[in-house]
């Protein structure tokens, strides 16, 4: 292990926040680095397959951040903080020891779940997995999915399922109608926001989105097969191949 390497700001993670972190950092003209554990930046909200373009707005901030003289260290991985303002990291096998006076966590989030009854059967995912996994390359095609729970991720997972193929049967929302009418209306303060709601409710237009509605358990021998889901005062069963549930995030801010 080599003498430590000095940095202005060290951001650990290259998702969205690591990264608007960075670029902020290196456009006041600070040296920084970026390190994260994934072979290539944008976390899980803008993981994407081998092949697929990547997110533009991503695209724009790797711009920016190198035009400033920013780097990104990917597959690397924080093992210890001996002392403050320094690191020690496996740089893909290699490891050494970085400083700097401001670190920045920006480890991303963990979904909250809530159990019920079948919670553990296959089939049962949180919904940020199940985005992973088709991210990952999971096939779907075919396969009846219920997504149900509260949270930024429902819409986008949902998204995703019928991008894959999959037959998305219902969007069950926790949230009361009022609750969700209240956040439409605040988007309306924010274009890019109300933009990229509306583009994911219309690539989701033909499945129901029933707000005021949660998973009262799951059923199946050897995994999933059916949901029962409380929708608005009254339990259905709904046969399902998948079921992807969240009650919202939370951050993870240990490294």
């Amino acid at each position: 292990m080599s003498g430590p390497t000095r940095h202005d700001v060290v951001v650990v993670g290259a998702g969205p926040a690591g990264l608007a972190a960075a670029v902020a950092a290196s456009e006041r003209g600070r040296s920084v680095l970026v390190l994260d554990q994934a072979p290539h930046a944008g976390g899980q909200v803008w993981r994407h397959r081998r092949g697929e373009r990547p997110a533009p707005v991503l695209v724009e901030l790797l711009r920016r951040l190198a035009a400033r003289g920013g780097a990104i260290a990917r597959r690397a991985a924080v093992l210890d903080c001996p002392a403050p303002g320094e690191l020690v990291v496996d740089f893909d096998g290699r490891i050494d020891r970085i400083t700097a006076p401001a670190l920045v966590l920006a480890t991303g989030a963990v979904e909250r779940l809530l159990p019920f009854p079948g919670w553990t059967l296959p089939g049962v995912t949180g919904v940020g997995g199940l985005q992973a996994l088709l991210k990952a390359g999971l096939a779907l095609r075919g396969q009846r999915v219920v997504i149900a729970g509260t949270g930024p991720l429902l819409l986008p997972a949902a998204a995703t399922v019928v991008k894959g193929g999959g037959e998305l049967v219902m969007i069950a929302e926790q949230a009361r109608g009022s609750q969700v009418v209240r956040f439409a209306g605040r988007a309306l303060t924010d274009p890019a926001r109300l933009l990229q709601a509306l583009r994911l409710r219309m690539a989701t237009i033909a499945s129901p989105y029933r707000a005021d509605s949660w998973v009262v358990a799951a059923h199946g021998e050897g995994r999933v097969r059916e949901v029962t889901v409380h929708v608005q005062g009254a339990e259905r069963v709904i046969a399902c191949d998948w079921l992807a549930a969240a009650a919202g995030l939370l951050p993870r801010t240990e490294l």
